[in-house]
């Protein structure tokens, strides 16, 4: 039977070291190798339960339901954003070249990489006005 993915995935290794295997095998630019090793080893981040994977996008591509190592990657990158640790746009710009990298298809890539920056743009917006409105209404429940 022929199979679009390495040997080494179809064995029993868990999802941690099919990640590691993956870098060895698409040998992404040293940015993203380096973004995938820190998601995974971040121990302040539980990468398993913190991390939905792209919602689907990777796993479509990757073998036996896992996340996608890239994605994995850019749900670590919002919490290092979410902490002011980061940039969010940078982080955007690491997880479509590790899309690329990955050999994700050219569409596929850049029209999630254009979706996340739209969705992106809109939670900020989303949370600049919940954090005012809460202010405001605040200062509207203070006795003077």
């Amino acid at each position: 039977m022929k199979t679009k993915y390495p040997l080494f995935w179809q064995g029993d290794l868990g999802e941690k070291e099919c990640m590691e295997r993956s870098l060895q095998f698409y040998r992404p630019r040293m940015v993203v190798w380096n973004e995938i090793e820190k998601a995974y080893s971040d121990e302040t981040w539980d990468w398993d339960k913190k991390s939905d994977g792209c919602s689907g996008v990777g796993e479509n591509y990757y073998p036996r339901k896992f996340r996608h190592p890239v994605c994995v990657a850019h749900d670590w990158g919002y919490e290092m954003v979410r902490r002011g640790l980061a940039v969010r746009r940078e982080k955007d710009k690491l997880l479509l070249q590790g899309m690329l990298d990955y050999r994700f298809p050219l569409i596929k890539a850049f029209v999630w990489y254009g979706f996340i920056r739209v969705f992106g743009s809109l939670v900020v917006m989303r949370d600049k006005q919940n954090i005012g409105g809460s202010k405001l209404n605040e200062s509207r429940n203070c006795k003077t």
